[in-house]
């Protein structure tokens, strides 16, 4: 059990390095100045926390048939968490929070059909 609580949180850690990685990527395209890595790291920790409570929330009342909410759910709590956490306005917050999904998204299928080729 113990190791079951520190691989996921290793996984959280790893993933929000990663995840302010693309936080920074998406800011410098939008704004023409990347966020301080601390800022994306905390905002893509807090964004990763609540992306598990928005799949557990849809998991456990039923909704996984209508999965097609989860996106909008997920832009919605970044554009948030971007605003609130960095401090910028809703404007641009919404249109990295958009970008953030997209690059996001794509590296996850790169990555996924990466693995699948490799394992397959």
């Amino acid at each position: 059990m113990i190791f079951d609580i520190l691989g996921a949180l290793l996984y959280l850690a790893i993933a929000a390095l990663l995840l302010g990685l693309v936080l920074q990527l998406a800011s410098k395209l939008i704004c023409k100045q990347a966020v301080e890595f601390g800022d994306a790291w905390r905002t893509a920790f807090f964004g990763l926390i609540g992306w598990r409570l928005v799949d557990a929330v849809f998991m456990a009342s039923g909704l996984e048939s209508i999965w097609f909410l989860e996106l909008p759910a997920q832009f919605v709590l970044w554009t948030i968490l971007i605003s609130a956490v960095i401090g910028i306005g809703v404007i641009r917050a919404v249109a990295i929070a958009a970008l953030m999904l997209v690059l996001t998204w794509g590296i996850l299928s790169v990555f996924g059909l990466v693995v699948a080729s490799i394992v397959g």
